[in-house]
């Protein structure tokens, strides 16, 4: 057994891969990925993980939990570069090594009219942010607000905020 603590971002990498060269990028969601696709994630546990061949323990299912969620970063992260490579070189060039079937399935799902719709809204609220956030779903001033201390009646300076 490899310890994952020494090659963890070998292990990132290789989870990274096999996303990439199991599942082409034209699913809405990781969720919605078939049963029989993500089947090298359960090896990939198996052959880095020492669990005693015991896959009900609340270990194995916290560690395929991890997993499971690095392999939907990794999905997420490819499915945005598929469609940039569609944006930038057209149809008629393949993203990175995708058959020409899998091609035109990303094709449709990128020109699809939900994966539109869902890009306009996007980035129609995106443009009525004034303030542009990478935190997550809340912005700066929300951030700062639950940072209020009662006891002094004061609100953190900016610079303690970041």
């Amino acid at each position: 057994m490899q310890s994952i603590r020494n090659n963890a971002k070998y292990f990132t990498h290789l989870v990274g891969n096999q996303v990439k060269f199991t599942v082409p990028p034209c699913y809405p969601l990781w969720t919605e990925v078939t049963e029989e696709q993500p089947a090298w994630l359960r090896s990939i546990i198996d052959s880095y993980f020492d669990l005693q061949d015991d896959r009900s323990s609340d270990e194995y299912q916290i560690v395929c939990a991890a997993v499971d969620c690095l392999a939907v970063d990794r999905y997420r992260d490819y499915k945005l570069k598929a469609h940039n490579h569609l944006k930038a070189h057209g149809p008629n060039r393949p993203y990175d090594k995708l058959s020409t079937k899998d091609w035109q399935k990303c094709i449709d799902f990128f020109n699809g009219p939900a994966f539109v719709e869902r890009s306009v809204k996007n980035k129609a609220n995106r443009d009525k942010a004034k303030y542009f956030s990478v935190q997550g779903s809340k912005n700066f001033f929300a951030m700062r607000s639950d940072e209020w201390d009662p006891e002094i009646q004061k609100w953190p300076g900016v610079i303690e905020s970041f």
